[in-house]
């Protein structure tokens, strides 16, 4: 229960850290995902998307989600996704391999 584990809190500096630092890494998240939800373009929001998902510096990143749980998190229909996936491909900005996307852009940067 709630007063067994703000006690555990106080009494473990450790896992008191480790727990602000979960709610640090969610609440940054959260404001990312925001920030990419108004991204009114759905082919530019999925750019962004990959970009925050892929680890800085690396090109590959691998979709361990649904396809439709990636629309979720974008706001999108899985239709309008799968068309941005599409657009992204047709530009040359992306390579996609099944569940493994590559980030074509980063080459030119």
């Amino acid at each position: 229960p709630k007063s067994e584990f703000w006690s555990a809190l106080q009494q473990d500096p450790a896992l008191s850290s480790a727990f602000m630092e979960l709610l640090a890494h969610r609440l940054h998240r959260t404001k990312i995902m925001l920030e990419i939800r108004g991204i009114r373009a759905t082919h530019e929001r999925l750019l962004h998307y990959l970009r925050y998902m892929t680890d800085s510096g690396k090109e590959i990143m691998q979709i361990h989600q649904s396809m439709k749980r990636t629309a979720q998190d974008l706001g999108v229909s899985p239709e309008s996704l799968s068309r941005a996936i599409k657009r992204l491909q047709e530009q040359g900005m992306i390579t996609r391999t099944h569940r493994i996307i590559k980030l074509n852009e980063r080459e030119n940067s």
